[in-house]
């Protein structure tokens, strides 16, 4: 059946992985990298259709100017990127980093229901982290304030927050 070839496939995959000695895998910061990755790619897409004025806008009325972009994208780029060089230079130097990965793949079920159960968690997690910037008085006019400059969305402005709220988030994300 159809489960059966997907398991195949990820046993493959996997065993590619093992096989080929991919070690970046086995980086306990590797997840946060490649969200890095796909967050930055995703800005970058969403700039170009704002500097070429794509009609596919949703607000046609509204478009940020450079310096806004830059604003907002430079200083995010180089503390994301920063903080994901440091810590593949602490990985790359402590072993203790390194996660154990068996030789035993996940079936395709286990391995849908882990990333289902991480996306749900990520979520839940961010969505009171949200919700209590907006709650705590303080929090609000003083932290996440910040996040709210912007008042149009553009690709940059959404991860745009006072540094003690990436703080929180971070730490948020870190207890599960």
């Amino acid at each position: 059946g159809g489960l059966e070839v997907m398991d195949e496939a990820v046993a493959w995959t996997y065993g590619k992985c093992l096989e080929h000695g991919m070690p970046y895998l086995t980086n306990m910061y590797f997840e946060a990298s490649l969200a890095f990755v796909v967050w930055f790619a995703s800005c970058v897409y969403f700039t170009y259709l704002d500097v070429t004025r794509s009609p596919t806008k949703i607000q046609k009325d509204y478009w940020p100017t450079n310096k806004e972009m830059l604003e907002c994208g430079v200083p995010q780029f180089f503390i994301y990127g920063v903080g994901c060089a440091i810590t593949w230079y602490q990985w790359a130097g402590d072993p203790s980093l390194t996660i154990d990965i068996t030789s035993t793949p996940p079936t395709f079920f286990e391995f849908m229901w882990q990333v289902s159960l991480a996306l749900v968690m990520g979520d839940f997690i961010l969505y009171w982290h949200h919700r209590m910037m907006h709650f705590v008085p303080y929090l609000r006019n003083h932290v996440h304030s910040v996040h709210h400059e912007y008042s149009a969305p553009f690709a940059w402005a959404g991860g745009w927050v006072h540094p003690f709220e990436v703080f929180l988030a971070v730490t948020a994300q870190m207890i599960p």
